[in-house]
C-alpha cells in the first residue's frame, strides 16, 4: 500500500495563511461591531422609591419615580405612567421636574413626584412603573413579582372575553 504524501507548495501555504487571517479578522470585526451597536442604543434605566418625606413644614410622603439615560443616545420622555394589577386603569403622573417633555442626555435624569395622600390606595395595587418616550417606547420598573403580574394579565385576559 502506497502512503499519501499531502505536501504544500509555497503558494499554497501562503493562500491558506491569508485565508485563515481573513477569516480570524472578519470574527473579530463583527465581534466589535456588534458590542458597540448594543453600547451605542437608548438605555433608560426607571427607579421607585416609595415613602419618602419630604423637608418642608408639612412632612408629606410621597413616591418618586425616576427615569435615568443610561445609554449614550438621547432620548426625549414624554410622561410617566403606572399600571395596575387586575385592571385596565393606568395612573397618569403629572407632578414631574423638570417639566415633560424633556429630552434626557448622557447620565441626566428626570424625576415624578407622587403624593401618597389622596391615591395610596391605588398605589398598592401597582404593578408596573413606566416613563414613555416620544416614540411610545416604555420603560419599565417592575415593583410586583412576574407570577403576581402573570396572573392578573390571565385574569384581566379572562374577563374581556366573558364580555
Amino acid at each position: 500500500m502506497q502512503k499519501a504524501d499531502f505536501v504544500l507548495s509555497l503558494a499554497e501555504k501562503i493562500g491558506l495563511l491569508l485565508g485563515l487571517y481573513g477569516a480570524v479578522l472578519s470574527t473579530v470585526n463583527t465581534i466589535i461591531q456588534f458590542t458597540t451597536q448594543r453600547k451605542d442604543r437608548v438605555n433608560v434605566l426607571v427607579t421607585v422609591r416609595p415613602n419618602m418625606v419630604s423637608t418642608d413644614a408639612m412632612h408629606k410622603r410621597m413616591t418618586v419615580v425616576t427615569a435615568t439615560n443610561r445609554g449614550k443616545r438621547p432620548v426625549r420622555i414624554e410622561g410617566f405612567a403606572a399600571s395596575q394589577l387586575d385592571t385596565d386603569l393606568h395612573i397618569m403622573f403629572l407632578d414631574v421636574r423638570p417639566q415633560v417633555p424633556y429630552q434626557l442626555n448622557e447620565s441626566q435624569s428626570i424625576s415624578a413626584y407622587i403624593p401618597i395622600d389622596y391615591i395610596y390606595g391605588d398605589l398598592k395595587e401597582v404593578d408596573t412603573y413606566f416613563a414613555y418616550d416620544s416614540i411610545n417606547r416604555n420603560f419599565k420598573c417592575h415593583v410586583k413579582p412576574w407570577y403576581r403580574r402573570y396572573l392578573s394579565y390571565y385574569r384581566r385576559r379572562l374577563s374581556r372575553r366573558m364580555v
